[in-house]
């Protein structure tokens, strides 16, 4: 059922080279982690939007 976002999506998404963890600080590591959830927060929430509006046009166009 779930495919590849990169492949859905093309030239508009493109897997970036994972940051090399190694060369990065406690505090910078910590920094990455914090932008990770802040993205991770904004993804979790457009698919709530979005099964709020199916959820709704599915209720609109169900027969009684």
């Amino acid at each position: 059922r779930h495919r590849s976002v990169s492949r859905g999506l093309g030239d508009v998404y493109k897997r970036q080279t994972p940051l090399p963890l190694d060369l990065l600080g406690v505090a910078e590591l910590t920094d990455y982690i914090a932008e990770l959830k802040e993205e991770i927060a904004r993804v979790e929430g457009e698919i709530t939007r979005k099964r709020s509006h199916r959820s709704a046009a599915d209720a609109f166009f169900r027969t009684p």
